[in-house]
């Protein structure tokens, strides 16, 4: 073999060498980038609300009519879901035989599992004070099982995360 078949072997090897390190780096781009959506599927189940009915006057006390919403964006499912709602101002419960519970200024919402991309929705009606507006600085911590089995924890809306009452 002469100087030139040495070279072109040389020249192979590191052509190979090249391009096993490109398929290395992009192999491990795919899992960053895997390891960055799994990360904001789970930051994104989140729970929001509204007022469905609100009272006309607010000079007594009224019953508000209130929807909160769970949403797992991701494509796995979730499990052991807890939603603790903390309102600002105490509220009774209103069930729908009439009966009102104690004043309470949390609500715990639960669902066993939430498929992937799937939504839950409780709707409460609640009697609040004269004045008071229920969801006024709501706070909402979502807690949950990942499909692989970990705790995790995201708290709405995130403005409110640093000062979390």
């Amino acid at each position: 073999m002469g100087i030139l078949g040495v070279i072109a072997e040389v020249v192979a090897a590191l052509a190979t060498a090249v391009a096993a390190a490109f398929a290395g780096y992009q192999v491990w781009e795919l899992r960053q980038d895997r390891r960055l959506e799994r990360q904001l599927e789970i930051d994104g189940v989140s729970v929001s609300w509204r007022n469905l009915e609100a009272p006309a006057r607010m000079d007594k006390p009224a019953t508000w009519r209130i929807e909160f919403s769970l949403v797992n964006p991701g494509r796995m499912p979730i499990s052991d879901v807890r939603c603790e709602i903390q309102l600002a101002h105490p509220v009774r419960r209103l069930h729908y035989d009439g009966s009102l519970e104690l004043p309470t200024s949390s609500f715990l919402l639960r669902s066993d599992v939430l498929p992937g991309g799937g939504e839950r929705t409780w709707v409460r009606r609640v009697e609040a004070a004269a004045g008071i507006v229920p969801l006024a600085e709501c706070l909402a911590r979502v807690s949950f099982l990942s499909a692989d089995g970990q705790q995790q924890s995201n708290v709405w809306p995130r403005s409110r995360r640093a000062g979390q009452r």
